[in-house]
Formats: C-alpha cells, structure tokens, sequence
C-alpha cells in the first residue's frame, strides 16, 4: 500500500512536472529568441502567451518572465505576472523597483544555480490563500550562454492534497507528504 501510495503521488509529480516543465521551457525558449532578434519587451504577446499556458494548466496559480536589468533595447525591468483570481486572470507588475524581483528566491536561486528548479512548499499568503510551490527556469542567452532571466510558475497544490488525503492504510492509516527539506504538504491534521 505505501509502495502504490508513493507511486500515485510521484506519478501526480511527474506528470505535472513534465507537462508545465515543456510549456516554461517553451516560454523561456521564445521568449529569448523574440529579444535576441532585438524586438521591445512585447508585454502584450508574453502576456497572451501566459495566460494561455495557465488556461492550459488548471495546477498552475500564475506564471512570471522576469529578465535582468538591461535585456532588450533599454535598461527598464520587466517582470509581468499573471496569475488566477477566481475565474479570472489577472495582472501584477513586479518590475516595480520597491519589490525588487532580482532579490527574491523564485529569481535568484534558478538563476545561480542555472537550472530549473521546483521551491519549497509555501503558504501564499495574500495571493492564492493556499500550499503553493513555484517552478523557476533561466532564460539563456543562445550566443554568450548567460542567463538573461527567469520563467515561473506557481503550482497550487490542492489536487495533490486532495490525493494523497485519500490514500488509507489498512484500517487508521494514512498517507502523507512532506518535502525534501521536512515542510508538510499534506497530512491528516493539517488544515
């Protein structure tokens, strides 16, 4: 039983992983290229192309390309970010200076890692109201190989909880998940 319960949940992970991670790396590839032609920051194609990727993925919460100061034709930052209200989706700037995108993990780990990487779980707190993880992959730049920015998407994790919630061992046991580094995602007594 724990065998199959370790199986389903790695499967539900998986396939998450593969079907978000080709759509990202899908956004990332054509996102450079558009910049490496030496085209502006299109916000209105990069913002149809995020919304439809959400609208794609019914897991995903919201997604962000965010590139270093001085990608494309001026030194502006640019960092749009669409993500689900409801039945909405809807638009936050986070090239804003005060919040400083640069300086966060989602940005600054795939970027100093170069690769993709999937975050600890966390509670978004005045966004989602729900366990979320965010999935981060660098934008590199063809020619040089540096990493000019970062893709993300945020992963609402309801469905796997709702999962893992329904798995039951023997007679009063339970399944449950916790992360690499000890965070719960799901257990019985959790919220």
């Amino acid at each position: 039983i724990i065998i199959k319960a370790d199986k389903k949940s790695n499967k539900i992970l998986s396939d998450l992983a593969k079907k978000l991670g080709g759509n990202v790396m899908t956004l990332a590839d054509d996102q450079y290229e558009d910049f490496a032609l030496g085209s502006l920051m299109d916000s209105v194609k990069t913002g149809k192309l995020i919304k439809d990727l959400i609208n794609m993925n019914p897991g995903v919460f919201g997604m962000c390309v965010a590139f270093e100061p001085g990608v494309g034709r001026d030194s502006s930052l640019f960092a749009p970010y669409y993500y689900r209200d409801g039945k909405e989706i809807k638009f936050a700037d986070l090239a804003k200076e005060e919040y400083g995108y640069q300086l966060w993990d989602w940005y600054q780990i795939p970027y100093t890692l170069k690769t993709p990487i999937w975050s600890e779980p966390y509670y978004d707190k005045g966004g989602g109201e729900n366990l979320m993880i965010t999935y981060g992959v660098p934008i590199f730049d063809p020619a040089s190989g540096k990493v000019r920015g970062i893709v993300t998407a945020d992963i609402d994790l309801t469905e796997l909880k709702r999962v893992i919630s329904e798995i039951k061992i023997f007679n009063d046991g339970y399944a449950f998940a916790i992360s690499r580094f000890g965070t719960f995602i799901s257990h019985k007594h959790a919220p």
